[in-house]
């Protein structure tokens, strides 16, 4: 990640969050933003910190590409690879980092 503990790139992925992924996954990060309950799979807990321990932050910067909507995951989690330049999808990775510190 070239962002990796910058402040302002984790400032810059929370407006971004904000705006397309807190709806799903809540402000904080747990995975029950307004429209979470209708999605099956749940969206991902941001705050579970045994789960983010165990991912790389190339991975997220994978899921949030790609999406959810490819096998094995099946999610309703659309890609951002065309709405997000790769600059803005490691500046989210930073900001989802910080979630379950």
């Amino acid at each position: 990640n070239p962002f990796a503990g910058d402040s302002d790139a984790v400032a810059a992925g929370a407006e971004l969050y904000a705006a397309t992924c807190a709806a799903c996954h809540c402000d904080a990060g747990a995975a029950d933003g307004p429209a979470a309950a209708a999605l099956d799979p749940k969206p991902s807990d941001f705050t579970d910190v045994q789960m983010m321990g165990g991912l790389t932050d190339d991975y997220l910067y994978w899921r949030i590409t790609e999406g959810g909507t490819i096998e094995p995951f099946n999610s309703s989690m659309p890609a951002w690879e065309s709405v997000y330049d790769e600059d803005q999808i490691w500046q989210l990775v930073s900001f989802i980092r910080t979630l379950s510190e």
